[in-house]
């Protein structure tokens, strides 16, 4: 079903997919020769030189997360942000840029971030991730 709905349910690898429904978007009057070409060349610069394009976050879980905090009463004060500084964040938000099913446990999926990072200590202390299961193993 996320495959189809996607447009990735063929046969083949991303590339021949992507292109099958690129394809399928001309022949519809969704998207013209031009753009088709141009999504081609992107494509394939991407691919060549490792470049993340944006175009696979997952764009449901920051609702699901802003839905929880705004019903939650024991959040005081959290701050989400939609919308970042691409250079500066590009890495980080690829490294937590995943689906809700690509998680282990559904226990612990919530990610606060709170403040700004101002001094080195912060920043090498970000880089470790803690983690509290509820309810607790027994």
């Amino acid at each position: 079903m996320l495959r189809a709905q996607y447009g990735i349910d063929d046969q083949g690898n991303f590339r021949e997919q992507f292109a099958a429904a690129m394809q399928r978007a001309v022949y519809a009057g969704e998207m013209s020769v031009a753009d088709y070409y141009e999504r081609q060349v992107g494509l394939r610069a991407a691919e060549s030189h490792g470049i993340d394009d944006a175009t696979s976050c997952t764009k449901t879980v920051a609702p699901r997360v802003m839905s929880l905090l705004a019903s939650s009463p024991g959040i005081i004060k959290s701050m989400v942000c939609s919308c970042v500084s691409i250079p500066c964040c590009y890495s980080s938000i690829r490294l937590i840029r995943r689906g809700p099913s690509a998680m282990r446990a559904h226990q612990y999926q919530i990610v606060a971030v709170r403040g700004l990072i101002e001094t080195e200590e912060q920043y090498q202390a970000s880089k470790v991730l803690r983690s509290l299961r509820i309810p607790p193993e027994r």
